[in-house]
């Protein structure tokens, strides 16, 4: 287990390009097949992988009705995510989601747990979050309903939103979990949810023989969901959900740099200064006074 406070911040910086990566591979796989296929095959990889890494650490797969509930919730919050992404994908720019997921769930995550843990907001946090609001409503273009759905950007959105219950449930889960066992039953949850959306239709397609797929699939399963957002998890629990979130700031910058060099995409001036404006709210959000 990782308990020095400096290597998991350079672990989890490394793990939030990796996630900038993972939207460009993602927006790379979404003609192969269906949201609900594309979302299995990146669960139910992730889900298996996590067995002999049990083993090693000699773990039981033990989970308590008291308990329960937390990798439920993950589960559940990050199969509605990776649903809307891949939505989000099919229609607008990897570089967009990765601006407005990572730029607007640290935000939400702050709002989220201050209505729950009853967290203090000072001067200079209403001053951020008034920045983060003006960001957000920059970045997705509001006035323009019709293209704020077509752009893919209010599928963006939602995925932020989603992803707030997974940073909360997994801080909370450390009275309960280690990491990996919590990582491990919320992709166990997230691939019986999935494949109940899929159920009847067929689960195996054309894909199946394409081994650019496979290569995609291993990078956003194994390299993406089994190593980096087993990082973030743990350093959810380690030093909190609002510090960890505060490191996705990486993922905008990876994930447009990503996408310019492999997709070739613009980024529209909208997405650059709402994310900028909004990157500097959780900068101040995440700062000591």
């Amino acid at each position: 287990m990782i308990e020095n406070k400096k290597s998991l911040k350079i672990l989890i910086s490394l793990s939030m390009i990796i996630w900038g990566g993972s939207w460009v591979v993602s927006k790379y796989v979404t003609p192969f097949a269906s949201v609900e296929i594309l979302s299995f095959w990146r669960f139910l990889p992730t889900f298996l992988a996590f067995i002999p890494l049990l083993f090693l650490k000699k773990q039981k797969f033990v989970i308590s009705k008291k308990s329960i509930l937390l990798p439920l919730i993950a589960g559940f919050s990050m199969t509605l995510y990776m649903k809307v992404s891949f939505l989000g994908l099919q229609n607008g720019y990897a570089s967009a989601g990765g601006v407005i997921v990572t730029t607007l769930n640290p935000i939400l995550t702050y709002i989220a747990t201050f209505f729950l843990f009853k967290i203090v907001i000072n001067k200079k946090d209403y001053f951020a979050l008034f920045l983060a609001t003006v960001g957000s409503i920059i970045m997705i273009d509001i006035s323009n309903i019709e293209k704020l759905i077509c752009s893919g950007n209010l599928y963006f959105v939602l995925c932020a939103i989603c992803w707030v219950a997974v940073t909360i449930n997994s801080q909370k889960s450390k009275e309960y979990f280690s990491p990996i066992l919590f990582s491990f039953f919320t992709f166990g949850f997230a691939t019986l949810f999935e494949y109940a959306f899929i159920y009847p239709a067929p689960l195996f397609g054309d894909y199946m023989f394409k081994i650019d797929f496979w290569l995609a699939i291993f990078y956003l399963t194994i390299i993406t969901n089994n190593f980096a957002t087993t990082i973030f998890i743990i350093a959810s629990s380690k030093l909190g959900s609002q510090s960890a979130s505060s490191f996705i700031f990486i993922v905008p910058f990876s994930a447009f740099l990503f996408s310019y060099i492999f997709l070739n995409e613009p980024l529209d001036l909208n997405i650059l200064v709402g994310g900028v404006i909004t990157l500097v709210a959780v900068y101040l959000l995440n700062k000591k006074i």
